[in-house]
């Protein structure tokens, strides 16, 4: 998992540093060895000494491998099945204009977002990661992209036409105009709004996607079959509410119990 100083570290990460910060300094403190400061030169104790240097550096590495254990929380999982709608048959293509290369290709298959409502501590940066959605086979993929207020979307074309990316939803517009595959670097747009956006492409009628713009960084996607799995880190014990979303007509919830190193099974219906 990749941390970012300060900015995503959670209590565990700062508890070491912390520490590693104040044995460093106790070890530099105590053990850097008496230079000599006109002869530039090291005497056969400054050896010995850096051997202590040694020995206190293990032991550091030995401190914040066992307060790693000692602080970390054990994982709650919540494993479970959304009931999703059967996968729609590949359609035809629906042009404003004239398709030069290539055939349609099957939409992407029908799921659903996992999240724990709630405000926590993201794992991560926002800003270290780019998501993408990308325009191949004339169809977006993902359909359904869940993403964390403040992260960035790519918008890459893998076809040899033209594409017309934008979204006139309130939680964020954008109109992206017509490009092709390497035509120009790929556009990308920032979703600081939690909600849903809804993309289409002005070209190619059939062409649908969602993102899921969302205030939590707990959540997960199913998988074809509507199966998901969503690991819980450094949440407090307590009740919650977990939610189903897999269009704006289709949001469940239920409430759990949430208990550090527990696994729990929620199921979903769906419609």
């Amino acid at each position: 998992m990749v941390r970012v100083p300060l900015a995503g570290m959670d209590r565990v990460e700062l508890s070491q540093l912390i520490l590693m910060a104040f044995l460093a300094g106790n070890i530099y403190g105590r053990a850097v060895p008496k230079r000599n400061a006109r002869k530039h030169t090291i005497r056969f104790s400054d050896i010995a000494t850096d051997c202590n240097i040694m020995k206190y550096l293990l032991s550091l590495v030995f401190v914040f491998t066992t307060t790693s254990l000692f602080l970390a929380r054990a994982e709650t999982v919540i494993e479970g099945v959304f009931n999703l709608p059967p996968a729609k048959s590949g359609a035809a293509a629906s042009s404003r204009y004239q398709q030069k290369s290539g055939a349609v290709a099957a939409p992407d298959a029908p799921s659903a977002v996992i999240y724990l409502e709630g405000s926590f501590q993201p794992p991560i940066s926002v800003q270290s990661v780019t998501n993408e959605v990308r325009q191949q086979g004339f169809q977006f993929m993902p359909s359904l992209l869940p993403i964390l207020k403040g992260s960035s979307v790519r918008f890459p074309n893998s076809d040899d036409d033209y594409h017309h990316v934008f979204s006139y939803s309130k939680v964020k517009k954008f109109d992206l105009g017509r490009y092709r595959k390497d035509e120009k670097p790929d556009p990308v747009i920032v979703f600081d709004t939690a909600g849903v956006v809804k993309i289409g492409c002005e070209i190619h009628d059939h062409m649908r996607a969602v993102i899921l713009v969302l205030d939590t960084p707990v959540f997960t996607k199913t998988d074809r079959e509507g199966k998901y799995r969503l690991v819980i880190n450094n949440v407090p014990d307590g009740r919650y509410v977990l939610k189903a979303w897999a269009d704006e007509k289709n949001i469940q919830q239920q409430a759990v119990e949430l208990k550090e190193g527990s696994k729990l099974k929620v199921d979903f219906s769906g419609k």
